[in-house]
């Protein structure tokens, strides 16, 4: 039994045949779903900054973005593909393609190049005081000379 919560397995199956994709989990029923929140840790690490992450990624509630979960099937089915002897790495193929372009939107979802306005923002920092400031001076001294 697949148990995935922020992607399904309609996503996969989207992507890449049925067939392939049960044979490349098959050994391994749990393979989808650890993928999914292997994925899913690297997201909440990269993506910190500008979103509220833990409620994106709420397992019970989770706040759904098409291109999240485009991103994140690309990266699952890279993962799963790659346990099949079969379909393993080939630098040509459309899923190494895929999994190429998840890897540079998330790349620019990080750094603050894209921003997705639909999703939340992180909770505002609560310490207001001189310690969270960031602190800038200008110290050039136009009267020293050597």
């Amino acid at each position: 039994m697949v148990i995935m919560y922020y992607i399904r397995k309609e996503n996969l199956i989207s992507k890449a045949f049925e067939r392939a994709i049960d044979e490349s989990s098959q050994d391994f029923e749990q393979a989808l779903t650890e993928s999914e929140a292997e994925h899913i840790a690297v997201f909440k690490t990269l993506l910190k900054r500008y979103y509220d992450v833990e409620s994106i990624f709420d397992p019970e509630r989770p706040h759904y973005n098409v291109l999240l979960a485009r991103m994140l099937t690309f990266f699952v089915l890279s993962d799963v593909f790659s346990r099949n002897a079969y379909r393993k790495y080939n630098p040509n193929s459309n899923t190494e393609k895929q999994k190429e372009w998840a890897e540079g939107m998330l790349d620019k979802l990080s750094k603050g190049i894209y921003i997705l306005e639909d999703l939340p923002k992180p909770p505002a920092n609560e310490q207001k005081g001189s310690s969270a400031r960031f602190l800038y001076g200008n110290l050039t001294n136009n009267d020293f000379y050597i």
